[in-house]
């Protein structure tokens, strides 16, 4: 729901190294850096710990680049990367204008990662697996203007005793 992308952390711990270098004047500075963090555990309220939380990026020529970020979400493994300009996110501090991309994977979801999303009695009646991975790009943060791919590597569902098994990736 939109409430999860506007709902603070509850709780994080774990090493975070982050290395910026300022050039340029003040009017115009010129930012670089690397972020390194992990194994970090965060969560946010009513919902599992993420774990094993692990991120490398990098700022430089008004890009921020994530190189590697994963972690374990209820049993499920994920990991991402992809890249980011800064006039996306803080218009005021750059003008380039690339689109931004992200590739996802994910394996091994269940029902858990739907804890403190659905009703007890919903989850009980969901089982199985599913292993997905996910390509997108877009020029704005106008979910209008993003395009790419979402396919399912594995798709093996079970919801009030259906079962839906998939034969090949869709």
């Amino acid at each position: 729901s939109a409430g999860l992308l506007t709902t603070r952390l509850e709780r994080a711990d774990g090493p975070v190294h982050l290395n910026l270098q300022a050039r340029g004047s003040l009017s115009t500075p010129v930012l670089t850096g690397d972020l390194v963090a992990g194994p970090v555990v965060a969560g946010l309220p009513g919902l599992p710990a993420m774990t094993d939380v692990t991120l490398r990026a990098r700022l430089a020529d008004d890009v921020v680049e994530v190189a590697e970020a994963r972690g374990v979400y209820a049993g499920a493994a994920w990991q991402a990367r992809g890249h980011v300009p800064v006039s996306m996110v803080a218009p005021a501090l750059s003008a380039r204008t690339i689109p931004a991309d992200i590739a996802v994977t994910a394996t091994g979801l269940t029902p858990a990662v739907l804890e403190g999303v659905l009703d007890p009695a919903t989850l009980s009646e969901l089982g199985g697996t599913v292993d997905l991975s996910l390509t997108a790009s877009a020029p704005s943060l106008a979910l209008d203007q993003v395009r790419g791919a979402l396919v399912f590597d594995r798709l093996d569902l079970q919801a009030a005793g259906l079962r839906v098994a998939q034969r090949t990736p869709t």
